[in-house]
């Protein structure tokens, strides 16, 4: 019965499934996750101001408003959570907009970026990214 707006992603199953089991994740593991049970039980606090993932070279980042993709375009979303009403704002000359990409490409530039081939898959999904911006 508990509804959030909290920011998760995938590897915070494992340390969420951990603590409600009682059980304390192996040291060493190297786990990033966090646990969701706070969350999960209605206790306050934030669980985590951003998720970041990535995809071959193309790093993702969200915060509770905005969303940079791996291409580099860049959404509002709003209060969304669900992909509806996201807005594409990456050409945007606002003030605010620009100070959340300045903000987006300053967090990234700590976080890692895989060093690999050209996947031919992510390559021609750049060659779309034009087009998608044209509509």
């Amino acid at each position: 019965g508990v509804v959030s707006d909290a920011l998760s992603d995938p590897s915070d199953i494992f340390p969420t499934l951990a603590e409600f089991a009682g059980a304390s994740p192996p040291e060493g593991l190297g786990i990033d996750g966090r646990s969701l049970v706070p969350t999960l039980t209605g206790r306050s606090g934030v669980h985590r101001g951003r998720i970041f993932s990535y995809l071959h070279e193309m790093r993702i980042l969200r915060d509770s408003r905005w969303l940079r993709e791996g291409d580099g375009r860049l959404f509002d979303c709003g209060d969304s959570r669900t992909g509806d009403g996201y807005r594409d704002v990456t050409d945007s000359g606002d003030p605010e907009i620009q100070a959340a990409r300045r903000r987006f490409e300053a967090i990234l530039q700590n976080l890692p970026a895989p060093s690999l081939d050209p996947d031919p898959y992510i390559e021609k999904q750049k060659k779309l990214v034009p087009l998608l911006r044209a509509r």
